[in-house]
């Protein structure tokens, strides 16, 4: 089988001002911002909230908080029944053409020719 993408582990991590509210502990505001807490260019609404937030007294100083979106890549093979580039999954998948796949990229049999 032929290895088209690799299997592959992501991670995105984003930084953020987190303003937590003072009469309601748990909601607030968060600004998109650099690992050492320098604000992301802000739309002009933004720029009204921040400043709103910043000069109101309802909210807490600004803590740098960060947050990690993790996902896996299982890659992807060329097909050798129609010669497509399939996309794998974390289970069994199908190619269009209908040749069955595991997740490691190996071509598997009919279901009909699979055993209990």
């Amino acid at each position: 089988m032929r290895r088209i993408r690799p299997f592959c582990r992501h991670e995105d991590i984003q930084h953020y001002l987190w303003f937590n509210s003072i009469a309601h502990p748990g909601s607030g505001y968060a600004f998109d911002c650099d690992p050492q807490g320098k604000l992301h260019p802000l739309t002009e609404s933004q720029a009204r909230s921040y400043a709103h937030v910043c000069s109101c007294g309802d909210y807490r100083a600004p803590t740098l908080e960060w947050s990690a979106n993790r996902w896996i890549d299982w890659g992807s093979v060329e097909c050798p029944t129609c010669h497509a580039e399939h996309d794998l999954t974390s289970g069994d998948s199908a190619c269009d053409c209908g040749q069955l796949f595991n997740a490691a990229g190996q071509a598997l049999l009919p279901r009909e020719q699979w055993e209990d």
